[in-house]
């Protein structure tokens, strides 16, 4: 099987930007993201949360439509795209931290898909017996997914996520229409700031759109990806978070599950979350086996996707999940300003790679590791409220990792790769 790891798509084997934005909406629909549209409606009354989260994912989608640029004109996957930004050796340092980033969140949803069903179950199972099946079961079905590759990938989200969108959709309906539209529009007291609510939808989903390529490579058309970015962000981010924001303002109740099972809709509940553990781990082992196999070249794919998943499922097992997420949540501040060095990086080669030069350029790019550098240090400071540019974290770090990297590029021409 030839996932294309370090050679552009053939023509034969692209597709149409709506499958791509499928298989992203999959990525999308995602457990812990629900809670950011909870916590924002709940926080902001439909009215503000509907204006942050527009605004939110009007940002990511202008961001993704770039790094879909690089993809659908390189078709490339983001592993073999930072050779070239960052040089064949410094590559190693970034794919390295993608790889870590994925597989420890395809364990944590692996857990939280786990827990969930013990939800459903919990009058007819020992937890203690269930749990790890749930575990083994949820993340096995995950990893066969993912061991074919980006076909199995196509088919799983054609189904899937208009089944998914279906059921939020209905739920929000469901629950709306026995709340009036004044307590839907109702502002809470002491309500998050706009801007808080713009960044919290922003960073959630920070890391996807660095490696969008894995998936936008494959289409027909630098217009197919574009299209896939807007479609995606634009148009089924939003969907999905308002879904979620009316069902928590008009319930009082930010877990979906526990939502679902008071409506009366155990089997869809049931359903809904196999389906959305489903379709957004199998996208984080896919990614996740890409960085990992530049690492371990001389094996095949199916195996490092094998390796991955293991790897996953067994951190959700040992129950060291809690732990983890402090860590990949500060890792996760590492990433969005890759994005920003390999599209500066992209438009500075005047769009396109030469690929006989991947493995024999420059070990490292000082000008990319000093910009990722310092795009990191700037979300740091940013978060942490030392200071202030566009107050959204995500985006300092990647407008600063570019700028940076571009001044230096202009500076040391020696770096050049």
């Amino acid at each position: 099987m030839n996932e294309f790891l370090t050679s552009s798509v053939p023509e034969h084997r692209t597709t149409s930007g709506w499958q791509i934005a499928l298989i992203k909406i999959g990525v999308v629909v995602a457990l812990p993201g629900f809670l950011t549209g909870a916590e924002i409606g709940s926080q902001l009354g439909l009215g503000a949360a509907a204006g942050a989260i527009i605004a939110g994912c009007a940002v990511l989608a202008l961001i993704c439509a770039l790094t879909g640029t690089v993809a659908a004109t390189s078709r490339l996957p983001t592993a073999t795209i930072t050779k070239f930004a960052f040089g064949r050796d410094g590559a190693k340092v970034v794919n390295a931290v993608l790889a870590v980033t994925l597989i420890g969140w395809f364990a944590v949803t692996v857990e939280l898909f786990a827990r969930a069903l013990l939800g459903i179950f919990e009058n007819a199972a020992s937890g203690l017996l269930w749990n790890p099946l749930f575990v083994l079961a949820g993340g096995t079905l995950m990893v066969l997914t993912t061991l074919f590759g980006f076909r199995a990938l196509s088919v799983l989200s054609r189904w899937a996520v208009p089944l998914m969108l279906l059921v939020l959709v209905v739920m929000a309906i469901m629950t709306a229409t026995r709340t009036s539209l004044g307590e839907l529009l109702v502002v809470p007291e002491n309500p998050t700031s706009l801007g808080v609510a713009i960044s919290a939808v922003i960073g959630g989903p920070a890391a996807g759109i660095v490696i969008f390529p894995d998936i936008s490579r494959f289409a027909r058309s630098v217009n197919h990806g574009r299209a896939a970015a807007v479609m995606s962000y634009g148009i089924g981010m939003p969907l999905i978070l308002l879904s979620v924001g009316v069902t928590a303002i008009a319930t009082g109740e930010k877990d979906l599950v526990l939502v679902m099972l008071g409506l009366g809709l155990g089997i869809p509940a049931l359903v809904f979350l196999v389906l959305t553990a489903w379709t957004t781990n199998a996208g984080n082992l896919y990614s996740g086996t890409i960085f990992l196999s530049s690492l371990l070249q001389r094996l095949p794919y199916r195996q490092v996707a094998a390796i991955a998943g293991a790897a996953g499922i067994g951190v959700a097992l040992m129950g060291l999940t809690d732990y983890f997420v402090p860590f990949l949540v500060t890792l996760g501040i590492t990433v969005p300003p890759i994005a920003g060095i390999y599209v500066t990086d992209f438009f500075l080669r005047g769009k396109k790679y030469d690929l006989g030069k991947q493995d024999s350029g420059r070990p490292v790019r000082l000008a990319a590791l000093l910009g990722w550098a310092t795009g990191v240090g700037t979300a740091y400071a940013t978060a942490g409220g030392t200071l202030t540019l566009t107050g959204v974290p995500a985006c300092d770090s990647i407008l600063v990792s570019a700028a940076v990297f571009f001044a230096l590029s202009r500076l040391l021409p020696q770096d050049s790769g």
